[in-house]
């Protein structure tokens, strides 16, 4: 039976680092994958994500009564799905974006939007 595992996390390594968590969130799932676990990446649409791979957009969900995009990609070097939740239009992401852009870790809300994304 093959396993299947939604890693969801607020950055993960070589897309974008600012601290351990990223490290884990981006070898971790390599791993996985290697063994066939069917495992996917989600996480938020930061502006300074590092990747040449293709962005595509996958769906919108509704979240908190504003529209969140679901865009796709693949962590750098694997076959290991990433999907990015980008709420442009909020006013919370805007600032955890603008945080994450300048590398400045420790906002508590960085994973506020991209969770309720999850559980839609």
């Amino acid at each position: 039976m093959i396993k299947k595992i939604l890693f969801v996390t607020s950055e993960a390594h070589p897309l974008i680092k600012t601290g351990g968590l990223a490290d884990v969130s981006g070898s971790l799932p390599k791993a996985l994958a290697e063994l066939g676990v069917d495992v996917r990446l989600i996480m938020p649409n930061y502006q300074a994500i590092k990747t040449n791979e293709e962005i595509y957009y996958k769906s919108t969900v509704r979240v908190n009564n504003r529209d969140a995009n679901i865009l796709e990609t693949r962590l750098p070097g694997t076959q290991v799905l990433v999907w990015l939740v980008d709420c442009p239009n909020s006013l919370v992401f805007r600032v955890i974006r603008m945080s994450m852009n300048r590398v400045m870790p420790g906002q508590i809300e960085q994973n506020v939007l991209p969770c309720f994304a999850v559980l839609r």
